[in-house]
C-alpha cells in the first residue's frame, strides 16, 4: 500500500509514502550575458582582460581562497549565473612575485603571479633511493607534491605547474 506524503500529517495506514519534489538547480549557461569586473585579488595574472566562465574564475584568481574583492565578485556571479566574465585583475607596480632559494643556491623558485599568498616549501627525502620530495604548502593543505632525482628534473616538474 503506498500513499502520499504530506508534511505535517500523520498516517495511521502502514506503508510507503513518497513525495517527490522537483527543483531547477541549474540555469543554462549562455542565458544571462557577459559580465565585465575590475577586482583585486591575490593570485592570478594581473592587468589583462581574461575571459573566464564562473568556475575557471574561482580556480584562476583563488576566488574562495582570498578575502580581497575577488570573494565578492565570485559570490556576486554565481549569482546571476553569467556565461562569460571578463576578469581584470588590477595590481600596482609594486606587486611582486613571490621567491625562495632551495639548499645553496641550488634552486631558486618563484610564483606564477605576483601574490601575497604564505606559501611554505618543504625538501625531505623521497621514497625511491637517491631522491627528493618538494612540497608546496599553503595553511596546512599541500597543493604540489613532486619528487626526482636531480635538480634539473625537479626544476622541470616545478615548472610545468601552476
Amino acid at each position: 500500500m503506498a500513499g502520499q506524503f504530506i508534511k505535517g500529517v500523520s498516517k495511521v495506514l502502514s506503508g510507503v509514502y513518497t513525495r517527490i519534489v522537483a527543483t531547477i538547480s541549474r540555469i543554462a549557461a549562455g542565458t544571462r550575458g557577459v559580465v565585465a569586473y575590475p577586482f583585486t585579488s591575490n593570485w592570478g595574472p594581473v592587468n589583462t582582460l581574461i575571459p573566464v566562465n564562473i568556475g575557471e574564475f574561482k580556480e584562476t584568481f583563488n576566488a574562495e581562497g582570498t578575502t580581497l574583492t575577488a570573494n565578492k565578485i565570485y559570490n556576486h556571479a554565481a549569482k546571476g549565473r553569467p556565461s562569460k566574465l571578463l576578469a581584470y585583475r588590477m595590481a600596482t607596480t609594486d606587486a611582486k612575485k613571490a621567491t625562495c632559494t632551495l639548499g645553496e643556491n641550488s634552486l631558486q623558485l618563484e610564483t606564477l603571479y605576483p601574490t601575497t599568498r604564505a606559501f611554505s616549501v618543504i625538501v625531505k627525502d623521497g621514497v625511491a633511493e637517491n631522491t627528493k620530495t618538494v612540497e608546496l604548502i599553503e595553511n596546512g593543505i599541500k597543493l604540489l607534491s613532486v619528487t626526482a632525482a636531480t635538480v634539473a628534473e625537479l626544476a622541470a616538474q616545478l615548472n610545468a605547474s601552476d
